[in-house]
């Protein structure tokens, strides 16, 4: 009995310690001056190669820092940051529950952003066609992913075209665009169907879409499911 007192007796003293102690640190809590903040920015506030060499002026990022945004960009959730401003918005998309077998293409948002690594704004010039995208006339934003349920392709596709139309119907940073554009990193085939109806949407007129080697996923397997079904399902969705 003497034993439990005693135990019970030092649990309370150090739980009051620790009450006095978080007390006392919240009490004592910094104020940070205009200058401090500037020089915790200068000394930490970059993901770049910045001391690799003294000559080195323009800040290229290393492929293997940083949080994982497409190609280094800069990462804002867009969908809740209605005042970030973009030319070009970046959006992944982690569904494909409307696959007909081998599910996977979820991760692909994500292992594209990986892949992207390699790409930057300092590297990324092509000869062929004679301009660096991320250092051109467009404001380039990796706007995070759309949440989407699994649980749910109706829901998710009403998600996906709400998202998608949210996004495109945004002021671009460019006043010479009508409307920003999005790239979407998918997902199964299905993210076309909200694609479509989020751009009718955003510029109230259909749209005619120029598909390259463009195919309703079933038709290798007309004896189960016969093409002309295929094609009146697929002009009834669109």
């Amino acid at each position: 009995m003497k034993g439990s007192s005693i135990t019970s007796i030092c649990l309370w003293l150090l739980s009051a310690s620790l009450s006095t102690a978080c007390a006392h640190d919240h009490d004592d809590a910094k104020v940070w001056s205009q200058e401090e903040l500037e020089e915790l920015e200068r000394k930490w506030g970059f993901e770049w190669c910045k001391h690799c060499s003294p000559s080195l002026t323009i800040h290229a990022p290393i492929a293997f820092t940083g949080i994982g945004s497409f190609a280094h960009l800069k990462y804002t959730k867009c969908l809740t940051t209605p005042s970030e401003l973009y030319d070009i918005a970046i959006i992944g998309v982690p569904f494909d529950t409307a696959v007909s077998y081998r599910p996977g293409a979820r991760f692909g948002p994500r292992a594209i952003r990986q892949a992207s690594a390699r790409q930057t704004s300092f590297r990324g010039y092509n000869p062929r066609a004679g301009i660096n995208p991320y250092q051109s006339w467009a404001t380039v934003v990796d706007c995070g992913d759309v949440p989407i349920t699994p649980m749910d392709n109706g829901i998710a596709l009403q998600q996906m075209t709400e998202a998608f139309a949210e996004l495109g119907k945004r002021r671009p940073l460019s006043s010479s665009m009508r409307r920003p554009k999005l790239m979407t990193l998918g997902g199964d085939h299905s993210l076309a169907l909200p694609a479509l109806r989020a751009l009718r949407e955003i510029y109230g007129q259909p749209i005619r879409v120029l598909h390259f080697d463009g195919m309703p996923p079933l038709v290798s397997w007309p004896a189960r499911f016969p093409m002309r079904i295929v094609q009146s399902k697929t002009e009834q969705m669109c």
